[in-house]
């Protein structure tokens, strides 16, 4: 009884937190945290896959993902990435549909809240200002794709690896990025080869730093690798 208590209570604190659940009051944000599945990922582990048919919205609680899909050569390509606060399966709440798209967590201990669709039907149905601001994170969802694949086209994966890293720079106060070799090279659907070459060629510019043994690197040079062409 205790751990389902505790579960509501961070479901709820995670649902004051995502938009556009954010106008809600503490009764509704209760109601609708009692709804909610609690999950638990792994690194690499897989969260949704829309071959199987997704159902409902994917509240992003602690960790963080990846939306990508894998081309017939064999390269996944990152669609789009989540942190605590994001929420996952717009499209999937307002559609049915069938993509190859696969959700996989990139961190230990990555959580997420489901909130069944029939839920999400019952709150626009009482909020229907809430579905103009489903549209709008739909719409940033597209943006977000649209960016990358109009990055894949236009520059090389050296560029790519710059923006990513200055990208990733922004959510960690010091500016640290932990993600592994692999990690990035499927973020800009590139190589680990290509990756370690970009990263190389950083490090002697000053744009980033890492200490030897040490997992992960530091972003000194935010800005220029934003500008990186």
């Amino acid at each position: 009884m205790g751990d389902g208590r505790a579960q509501q209570s961070r479901a709820v604190e995670a649902l004051r937190h995502t938009a556009p659940f954010t106008t809600l009051s503490e009764i509704e944000l209760e109601a609708l945290a009692a709804t909610v599945m609690e999950r638990s990922y792994s690194r690499t582990q897989q969260i949704h896959c829309r071959e199987e048919g997704g159902d409902g919205l994917l509240v992003f609680d602690r960790g963080a993902a990846r939306l990508f899909r894998t081309s017939p050569d064999g390269t996944d390509v990152t669609l789009g990435t989540f942190r605590p606060g994001d929420l996952e399966g717009v499209s999937a709440a307002a559609r049915s549909g069938r993509t190859s798209s696969v959700l996989e967590a990139t961190s230990d201990g990555t959580v997420v809240y489901v909130l069944a669709r029939h839920e999400v039907y019952g709150v626009l149905g009482n909020h229907p200002h809430i579905l103009f601001a489903l549209l709008d994170l739909l719409g940033a969802r597209l943006a977000q794709v649209h960016a990358r694949l109009e990055s894949m086209v236009l520059y090389s994966a050296r560029t790519r690896l710059a923006h990513e890293l200055a990208d990733l720079a922004l959510h960690d106060a010091a500016r640290r990025v932990d993600d592994t070799h692999e990690q990035l090279a499927a973020r800009i659907g590139s190589t680990q080869a290509e990756v370690t070459r970009g990263l190389c060629a950083f490090r002697a510019d000053r744009l980033i730093e890492s200490t030897p043994r040490r997992h992960g690197l530091t972003v000194l040079e935010p800005d220029r690798l934003a500008a990186y062409r």
